[in-house]
């Protein structure tokens, strides 16, 4: 090869042009926050189930009061549990 070849042009390639510092939005840590409290939605429903809370309301307990009394759970940490199994909490279109 001469000398010359690397005197040349180079060859244009179609690659997607990169976006300027002030186009580009800043990094967000939502997506890693995602990903570490992605199984919080899991164990709050696996603790509903062990506690058998969809049972007790299916019987007719609806009020976190009942609720305590029939499962002999402690009242801050079922109103807690309920909370966070409502749709605005979890995230899910029911």
């Amino acid at each position: 090869m001469s000398f010359l070849y690397y005197l040349r042009a180079p060859a244009k390639r179609n690659l997607p042009q990169m976006s300027s510092v002030t186009e580009r939005k800043p990094p967000s840590p939502e997506p890693i926050f995602e990903a570490v409290w992605g199984f919080a939605v899991t164990r709050v429903l696996t603790t509903a189930v062990d506690l058998d809370v969809f049972t007790a309301i299916a019987r007719g307990h609806h009020t976190v009061d009942d609720l305590v009394k029939d499962r002999s759970c402690s009242e801050r940490g079922l109103a807690m549990l309920l909370h966070a199994l409502t749709p605005e909490r979890t995230g899910l279109d029911i």
